[in-house]
């Protein structure tokens, strides 16, 4: 995927998980980085990790904050404009509010969290980065979830119906901006190993039955790795998907064609 070779890509969510693999894989394939995160430690430890893939300190830039703030939206889009002079790919990763909690226990304080985390700073994002991909003719990529597909047994309402509104807005998105050459595609990831549901309250015990039921519910017996999923966000970002736009795209290990979950964690 050379064409994201000098390429700029704004990833947010890329202190861990997902969000840092896209960064390390974007950084070995010679595009220039602005990183977005809430932990500073971890993001200096991504930065560290793009470099070893070879991208030079001055391709790589920091930029934290809780994306929830109207305010760090506005300065991590200009920080990365006025530091490289353009911006060509849009990667809206950050996201979570993994609360096991049904219609009748779920407070109005968690869906407005799980809301504002994963729909409004993805759409404000999005906004204030679009002027400056049609000048490029740049894409968006947007990690959405398997859970907005399928109905995840024992919680997680908020947040699958958040993602559900990811899928349409990329879709809606890529209508509105195809005739400007803006593609916008959507990743739909399965069970990933990564720290995530931990963050959301898993003790390790509770992650680990989590991830061996989830086993079982993908087609190759295996959950899906963050690597895995950094390479078909590069795929998508890259000119080698220049005439795809609007897509959903499942990396689940075949759930979606099995069926929904029905495992419990």
């Amino acid at each position: 995927m050379s064409s994201l070779q000098g390429k700029v890509a704004l990833v947010t969510g890329a202190s861990s998980g997902i969000g840092a693999a896209i960064a390390a894989h974007f950084a070995s394939l010679g595009c220039y980085l602005a990183i977005g995160g809430r932990d500073v430690t971890k993001m200096e430890a991504v930065s560290k990790e793009c470099e070893k893939n070879g991208l030079s300190k001055d391709k790589i830039l920091c930029v934290p904050g809780d994306i929830t703030i109207d305010e760090v939206c506005v300065n991590i889009v200009e920080s990365t404009v006025k530091h490289f002079g353009h911006l060509d790919i849009l990667v809206n990763n950050a996201g979570g509010g993994f609360y096991r909690e049904t219609i009748e226990t779920v407070s109005m304080e968690r869906f407005d969290h799980s809301f504002n985390l994963n729909v409004r700073a993805l759409f404000h994002l999005s906004k204030l980065a679009v002027p400056h991909l049609i000048k490029t003719k740049g894409n968006i990529v947007n990690v959405s979830s398997m859970t907005s597909l399928s109905v995840f047994p024992g919680g997680l309402l908020c947040y699958s119906v958040a993602k559900s509104a990811v899928d349409h807005f990329t879709k809606f998105l890529a209508v509105e901006l195809g005739s400007k050459q803006v593609r916008v595609n959507a990743i739909n990831p399965g069970v990933i190993d990564t720290d995530c549901h931990k963050k959301a309250g898993l003790n390790d015990e509770e992650y680990d039955r989590l991830m061996e039921a989830a086993k079982d519910e993908h087609v190759f017996r295996r959950c899906g790795t963050a690597g895995e999923c950094a390479k078909l966000t590069a795929f998508l970002a890259s000119d080698d998907a220049a005439f795809i736009t609007g897509a959903i795209v499942p990396i689940d290990g075949g759930l979606h064609a099995a069926g929904s979950y029905t495992f419990k964690s």
